[in-house]
């Protein structure tokens, strides 16, 4: 028989038991749906909510806090690239989540994605094929970690070569030919991707998020839809980030006042004025920076060579200096950017 005092030990134990297994298997539905979700805001706004709520233990409240912040700050940070330099040097990134804890499987796939931009972005790396092998099978073993946790993470997938479809169609006509079905819906999803940019990720100041260097080339890639048709959102967007970048305090004189080499230091100039030339040839503003630059080429970066021809002193330079090391006194195929 057992004694009364002893049983009510024992069914609290028991009780204790099954809340401690009931908080652990609702622990782990939330971060299921949070690693299975596409989207970061909305696996932020599921942890968020799991922050609230009485199925975090306490223990794994700095853990949370730690992801949250660390997701937030990937969902939101004005400089997209902000974990480049640590990533490109210590190949990881501290999201201060425990190693142990169950919120540490939601860590793979953000490590992963941030390996694969460096990746791509630092040419030390990507230029050299041992180095990028190494490197993409880190950020490889990180996706494929992902999905042990998180089977249906499709982002994941789609790092692994596993593309899902989109969520648009385009219809045609039945008698149109292929090229043009082709051609048409290729020109509709760059333009889909084009405005997605301008609503996600342009900036009051007029920046995307990777620097006016990088940002200013985005329009090469805008071009089959930028020039050849009149998309209002796209232009007010470019006309927008080109006034922004040419009012920045380092090309306030119509060129930058850094001296560097002409590949990078004609960038931004000519990535803002040039489109603007296309889309608004007969405005006054664009015509009066285009002409400033051949002022500067006229006056400063060129002189006479001994073929009677003009020539660029230098192939560094900027708004008001050109380079006098004689190692530098030539002219490349990126000269032309700068006018």
């Amino acid at each position: 028989m057992i004694r009364p005092l002893f049983q009510a030990f024992l069914f609290s134990l028991i009780s204790f038991a099954a809340i401690q297994c009931s908080h652990s298997e609702t622990l782990d539905s939330w971060i299921q749906k949070a690693g299975n979700e596409d989207s970061d805001k909305e696996r932020l706004e599921i942890l968020k909510s799991l922050r609230q709520s009485d199925d975090l233990p306490h223990n794994l409240v700095p853990d949370l806090d730690a992801l949250i912040a660390a997701i937030d700050k990937y969902e939101t940070n004005p400089r997209l690239d902000y974990f480049g330099p640590t990533v490109f040097k210590e190949q990881d990134y501290p999201f201060g989540v425990s190693e142990d804890s169950p919120f540490y499987p939601l860590t793979h796939l953000y490590r992963g994605r941030m390996r694969v931009w460096v990746i791509l972005e630092y040419g030390g790396i990507n230029k050299e094929y041992e180095v990028r092998r190494a490197r993409y099978d880190l950020a490889r073993e990180e996706f494929e970690k992902c999905l042990e946790h998180f089977p249906n993470s499709r982002i994941a997938k789609m790092y692994l070569g596993e593309p899902f479809p989109p969520e648009k169609e385009y219809t045609a006509p039945e008698n149109a030919p292929p090229w043009a079905v082709a051609q048409r819906e290729s020109l509709e999803r760059l333009t889909d991707i084009i405005h997605w940019w301008i609503d996600n990720r342009l900036q009051e100041n007029g920046e995307y998020g990777g620097g006016w260097g990088d940002d200013c080339e985005m329009w090469r890639w805008w071009v089959p839809a930028l020039i050849a048709f009149e998309d209002p959102k796209m232009i007010d967007a470019q006309s927008f980030f080109t006034r922004s970048l040419m009012s920045q305090e380092h090309m306030k004189r119509g060129y930058t006042d850094h001296v560097f080499d002409v590949e990078h230091t004609a960038e931004d100039s000519a990535d803002a004025i040039t489109p603007m030339m296309h889309l608004e040839p007969d405005n006054p503003e664009w015509s009066k920076m285009a002409l400033r630059l051949a002022d500067l080429f006229e006056n400063l970066w060129t002189g006479v060579n001994e073929r009677g021809f003009l020539q660029f002193k230098s192939t560094y330079f900027s708004v008001d200096e050109v380079s006098d090391d004689p190692r530098k006194a030539c002219d490349t195929v990126y000269h032309p950017r700068a006018v």
